[in-house]
């Protein structure tokens, strides 16, 4: 017997929501417009704030927990993770009224009022809604691809032009800057060290001074020297080419690394049948690895967070749009930017976690930093997992889908 059958006791009982009259009771479902949640529910902040990423200034009720935590305001940005973000996303959209109470994470970003250990309860445990008075929510100018998967623009940079000074000139400054940074006891990275040895040999520099010499890290990495070296005198016109011995050496290492991650995603570089249809794409790789130089993406940290060309190479062979190729490549998630654009992402989404870094490496200097699971970088509407090991060099950044 089935429950609605009016011969059982249960089809008695149940009988009046049989057939059509349980669709006639009006309050089974209340619906409501988001922008009637009560102040300050969970799904008020995520709606009017948290969805867009916003900047905001919290205000806390006096002497409430959040309070007597963090002070009387916060500034920063609400931290969803993945799922928060989906199951928020659901429940505004069924337009259901049911609204929760509890803890929202929290990225800060004036941190001046706030110890490191406030800083770090704010993005791992958060702060209370119903200790909240007041918020002020910085609207800045929206990215009009914010919403997008492909395609995404980064704010353009603000160009300041300067005199040419000749290249002579420039080197000559670049050196005195390495001299500088070394007696203000700030750490030259490996390559700037290269740069610096390259630049003292061509201009016949003698150096008596030890902390100016990195004879050792020239012999370790003698192929990216000499290519430096030859960079260095032709740009001051000592050299009219670069020699074919140092040429051919800097191309083995850029291949090796090049067909690495070929090999990585599935296409065998040493067979043309696989490889006469991405000629292109190959051979383009190889000469940014020629002209590559590792970069600073955060300067402020100890050790310093770099980008080398291998790193660089991981990311966007197994990241970006242009680069989906090989069978086990096509399944990785895309970063929604241009190839010009990554480096410029990375820091920006560094940039966020700078002091995170720091504090990170102070405290276990023999253990890699990163960024994964329900502690996602959030920006510009996507999530990034990062990895940065030991020595400060980032091994990989990629895009989780939203």
């Amino acid at each position: 017997m089935g429950k609605g059958d009016k011969k059982t006791k249960k089809g008695k009982i149940s009988k009046k929501s049989f057939g059509n009259k349980r669709f006639k009771n009006k309050n089974s479902r209340q619906l409501i417009n988001p922008k009637n949640f009560r102040r300050w529910s969970r799904e008020k902040l995520f709606f009017e704030i948290g969805r867009f990423d916003y900047t905001v200034t919290i205000t806390f009720k006096h002497n409430s927990e959040s309070y007597l935590k963090f002070g009387e305001m916060i500034t920063g940005i609400l931290y969803y993770t993945k799922k928060e973000r989906h199951l928020l996303k659901i429940k505004i959209n069924s337009g259901v009224s049911y609204e929760t109470d509890g803890k929202t994470l929290f990225t800060t970003l004036i941190k001046e009022r706030l110890t490191e250990e406030q800083i770090s309860l704010l993005f791992t445990e958060g702060f209370n809604n119903t200790d909240v008075s007041n918020t002020s929510c910085y609207a800045y100018k929206r990215n009009q691809t914010y919403f997008k998967k492909k395609n995404k623009k980064l704010e353009e940079p603000l160009v300041i032009k300067i005199k040419d000074l000749g290249n002579l000139k420039s080197l000559k400054m670049l050196y005195q800057l390495f001299k500088r940074r070394i007696d203000q006891s700030d750490n030259l990275i490996d390559f700037e060290k290269l740069k610096m040895m390259a630049i003292q040999k061509a201009l016949e520099i003698v150096e008596t001074d030890p902390k100016y010499i990195h004879n050792d890290l020239v012999k370790e990495r003698k192929v990216e020297f000499d290519y430096l070296l030859e960079d260095t005198l032709f740009d001051i016109d000592k050299i009219a080419t670069y020699s074919n011995e140092v040429l051919n050496s800097k191309l083995e290492l850029i291949k090796i690394i090049v067909n690495n991650e070929f090999a990585k995603a599935g296409i065998n570089p040493d067979k043309p049948l696989e490889m006469r249809e991405h000629l292109g794409l190959y051979y383009s790789l190889i000469q940014i690895g020629i002209r590559y130089e590792d970069e600073i993406i955060i300067y402020g940290t100890n050790p310093k967070i770099i980008l080398d060309f291998k790193g660089f190479l991981h990311v966007v062979f197994r990241h970006c749009n242009i680069c989906n190729i090989g069978k086990y490549n096509q399944d990785k998630s895309r970063i929604p930017y241009e190839l010009a654009d990554i480096k410029d992402l990375i820091k920006s989404c560094l940039h966020l976690l700078e002091s995170d870094i720091d504090s990170h490496f102070t405290q276990y200097p023999e253990k890699r930093f990163s960024r994964y699971g329900d502690r996602l970088i959030r920006f510009n509407g996507n999530y990034y997992e990062i990895h940065i090991n030991t020595k400060g060099v980032i091994e990989t950044f990629y895009n989780h889908e939203k």
